[in-house]
């Protein structure tokens, strides 16, 4: 006991040690915390200031961002093109739509790109450039190369374009703004930009300027060709399932996208045998489709490494085939028809691409013999079953089952949009517009019309009543009034005395010109019939 009362005291002063301790931690640490938000607020405060009253302007706001695409040379290239020391920047500004080469290959006339290059020049000084120069480039970059720590092997550069314009020796730029346009046509049988497992294909503009004795500076763009194939007609297939006589008609459209459905048509014909005492059919169990997408390259090999490709042999050949979508079409949600009278099953579904896939498109590429196809893959799955002429619909299974599988090929392209072939969006030449109509003065005769009365000036609002009498200027116009005007006086029957119409003015028309019949059925005077006296009789009382 007396050990134990010496103890505690000993502990709780190391206690009360500890506690004084900690609180002076704690309060070291709060001191810190305030002044640190102190210097925030302060910090924040003088950001305010600085984007109320400072505020750069737009030409300096340009000058800080730069695009991508102007980047230096060397190992510190961020930093120099966004330090304010540089001369000058240099971008590559897009004037064309997107590159798109519409139907096939062999038919069609490619796409037009046009572009400048804007050189920017900051210093107040001119600055004299000894290099401008920028190459278009399509680069095929191999996945699966023959060798794979060599560079040639796995990359294929070929230059298509080169564009010089510096003319002679140097080119003096002054202070401001310098454009420089470019142009190509990518012909219709180029491969489109590709992005596959086993090899990708990419176009790129790039481009140096440099500073005689001074800065140089460089930029790389890409751009992307696509294919857009027009639709057509319907495409349809039939395939022969031997040793039976089913047979299938496959109904697909012309084209298909990336990121569309597919609407499939089935028709199964031949399913049912008739014989001389039982009928022999095939019913439908399950049907099942999937697209399929194949790749196939023969990955070169440079000059190095020839000897690791057999005698003859082009490359090392590779092959993918992947599933780009499947699925199974339910009888309980969309049955399919069957006809036993006819021996047919009619089926529609409709073939979706799975969106977590990326789908190529179908292109080839010769320099690589890289190629990318789809396909259609339908399989049914068929049981056997017989019955008696006399009781058909009572069917009894054989137990022979079969699985019909068939492929159809698939064109997925890219979609062509609202844009045309440059070829036919080109305006019409001056020779291939007609001439105008010429324009006829006062007072002149019209050269082509012959007859035509010289044109008069008149004032409608002045020509009151008078305006009835203008005629078309017609040939022997002045005959054709005066035999008008003498033509035989017209008799009007239901009257008690006919009456003369007075002479008439030249095309004058009246209400009495509409109501008389024609020449040929004109009624004459001694034609004319007897009028007649009738009495009314008074039904009352008898007539004397």
């Amino acid at each position: 006991m007396p050990a134990a009362r010496l103890l505690l005291p000993n502990a709780l002063h190391k206690i009360q040690q500890k506690a004084s301790e900690l609180r002076v931690n704690a309060a070291s640490i709060s001191s810190s915390l305030s002044s640190s938000l102190s210097q925030a607020s302060s910090s924040t405060s003088s950001l305010g200031s600085f984007a109320s009253s400072d505020r750069p302007d737009r030409e300096t706001m340009d000058m800080l961002k730069r695009h991508s695409i102007s980047l230096n040379s060397g190992k510190s290239q961020r930093k120099d093109s966004s330090s304010s020391s540089s001369l000058f920047t240099i971008e590559l500004v897009t004037e064309s739509p997107p590159l798109i080469s519409y139907n096939e290959s062999s038919e069609s006339t490619g796409a037009i790109y046009s572009g400048e290059i804007k050189i920017r020049i900051l210093s107040t000084s001119p600055q004299i450039f000894e290099k401008i120069e920028v190459r278009l480039l399509r680069t095929n970059t191999i996945r699966k190369p023959v060798s794979s720590s060599c560079p040639d092997c796995s990359s294929i550069s070929k230059t298509l374009k080169t564009w010089q314009f510096v003319p002679e020796e140097s080119l003096s730029l002054s202070p401001g703004d310098h454009k420089f346009p470019i142009s190509y046509l990518f012909p219709g049988e180029y491969p489109t930009t590709t992005h596959s497992h086993l090899a990708q294909v990419d176009y790129a503009f790039k481009g140096i300027a440099q500073i005689k004795n001074s800065e140089k500076l460089t930029f790389a763009q890409t751009v992307e060709l696509k294919r857009a194939i027009r639709p057509g007609l319907e495409r349809q297939s039939i395939r022969v399932f031997p040793p039976t006589n089913m047979a299938a008609n496959v109904k697909l459209t012309p084209v298909c996208f990336t990121n569309s459905e597919i609407p499939v048509t089935l028709k199964l014909s031949g399913i049912t045998t008739i014989g001389e005492k039982q009928i022999t059919r095939w019913r439908l169990r399950r049907l099942l489709w999937r697209v399929e997408e194949y790749q196939r390259i023969w990955s070169p090999a440079c000059a190095k490494h020839q000897s690791k490709l057999a005698a003859g042999q082009q490359g090392i050949k590779h092959e993918e085939i992947k599933t780009i979508g499947d699925g199974e079409v339910s009888f309980s949600k969309n049955p399919w028809k069957t006809d036993l009278s006819t021996g047919e099953i009619n089926s529609e579904f409709v073939a979706i691409l799975n969106p977590k896939h990326k789908v190529q498109v179908g292109s080839a590429v010769p320099d690589i013999n890289l190629m990318i196809w789809h396909h259609l893959v339908v399989e049914m799955i068929v049981v056997e079953e017989w019955a008696t002429k006399k009781t058909p619909t009572r069917s009894t299974p054989t137990g022979a089952a079969r699985i019909l599988r068939s492929q159809f090929p698939l064109k997925i392209t890219n979609r062509a949009g609202q844009g045309v072939a440059w070829d036919e969006e080109i305006p019409p030449m001056y020779q291939d517009v007609p001439s105008s109509p010429p324009i006829y003065q006062p007072g002149e005769i019209a050269p082509m019309t012959p007859g035509l009365a010289h044109i008069l000036e008149i004032d409608i609002a002045h020509a009151g009543e008078a305006i009835e009498d203008f005629h078309l200027g017609e040939p022997h116009a002045m005959a054709r009034q005066t035999a008008v005007a003498s033509s035989s006086r017209v008799t009007r029957r239901g009257s008690s005395a006919s009456r003369e119409r007075p002479q008439r003015a030249p095309l004058r028309l009246s209400v009495d010109d509409f109501m008389q019949e024609p020449p040929e059925y004109r009624r004459n005077d001694e034609d004319e019939e007897p009028e007649v006296d009738l009495q009314v009789v008074d039904g009352s009382a008898p007539a004397r």
